[in-house]
């Protein structure tokens, strides 16, 4: 289980009109402070360990409506989180994201679809947990009433290490998670998704 609390969340949702009506620039900054009583995800109870984390985030984008439905978002980001009692876990994230949505026809109800690809290098302060990840999602939504929408998601996630340093004690003493003695590339991960929600 892991309980947020947002502890400060302004800067908020700037948005500046440029001199082109089919365009809109963007930017957001948030702060918050979690508590998460399994960043192990483990069940036996000698093998979880519960942290507080804080987390910033700054991003920038921009919204382009291109023509027929079509529009264009294309975003930039910043995060940190900072974990207290087990700072190998504390990472800096680059990312940047790039969406297309097409809308057929006009008004609120009208379905729309799309893609968007986004890529993110994760920087950790214990480098060998270093990595590059890319996710590409096609979407369908549709608004159903003034409470209610649906959407369907399919995704694809692949992660890639940055090196292969041994990840366990032979590479550098972690603690009691120290884990195994494998290969940096234990955290290259490659992931499918199919959601469904309303």
């Amino acid at each position: 289980m892991e309980v947020r609390i947002v502890a400060f969340f302004i800067f908020a949702a700037c948005s500046l009109n440029s001199l082109d009506t089919r365009s809109e620039t963007f930017s957001d900054a948030s702060f918050s402070i979690q508590r998460n009583d399994n960043i192990s995800n483990a069940q036996a109870d000698n093998e979880i360990f519960s942290d507080t984390i804080l987390n910033a985030e700054l991003s920038f984008g921009k919204f382009v409506d291109l023509d027929d439905g079509l529009s264009a978002t294309w975003l930039a980001g910043i995060e940190y989180y900072d974990y207290r009692d087990w700072p190998g876990f504390s990472h800096l994230n680059f990312n940047g994201a790039v969406e297309l949505k097409k809308k057929n026809g006009l008004g609120p109800f009208v379905p729309n679809y799309g893609a968007q690809l986004r890529i993110e290098q994760q920087s950790y302060d214990r480098d060998i947990r270093d990595r590059l990840n890319t996710e590409l999602d096609f979407f369908w939504r549709k608004r159903l009433s003034e409470s209610w929408d649906i959407s369907i998601n399919l995704g694809v996630i692949e992660t890639a290490a940055d090196n292969i340093v041994p990840a366990g004690p032979s590479a550098v003493d972690l603690g009691p998670m120290s884990g195994m003695s494998l290969p940096g590339d234990v955290y290259d991960l490659s992931q499918r998704s199919l959601s469904l929600s309303s």
